[in-house]
């Protein structure tokens, strides 16, 4: 198991053992979409602030995102909207809390976001 260490100004940092994305999309025509969980491994937490036995982290976070292309659905020689899209998106989408951690804040702000759910719409034109 891995254990969380804080040492800002000697350049060693440390990870989860086990840390990664899984991820889904489809795309059909103008809209897209795709459903992303992030794992974080459980670590030991960090003992500089107080001795202790707490395990933390082992936690799934899901993000997800859908896209319309406006032009992509008219043939190449009408494309008078040229690429414009409109995304709407979530992160966090069920508002998993940090797991506490013995830091100053209650938890590891190198591993998680204190900010909760987050949904975002986004509009643009490429060109």
């Amino acid at each position: 198991m891995s254990q969380a260490t804080f040492a800002p100004f000697t350049g060693v940092g440390w990870a989860p053992r086990w840390k990664g994305t899984a991820t889904l999309a489809w795309k059909r025509g103008p809209l897209s979409a795709n459903v992303a969980g992030r794992y974080v491994g459980r670590y030991r937490d960090y003992q500089e602030n107080a001795p202790n036995n707490h395990n933390t982290g082992n936690t799934w976070i899901v993000d997800s995102s859908i896209r319309y292309e406006f032009g992509a659905a008219e043939p190449q020689s009408h494309r008078r909207r040229g690429h414009a899209y409109l995304a709407l998106g979530g992160v966090n989408l069920f508002n998993r809390l940090p797991p506490f951690a013995y830091t100053g804040s209650w938890y590891d702000y190198s591993e998680y976001d204190a900010r909760g759910r987050f949904v975002h719409l986004n509009a643009g034109v490429r060109f």
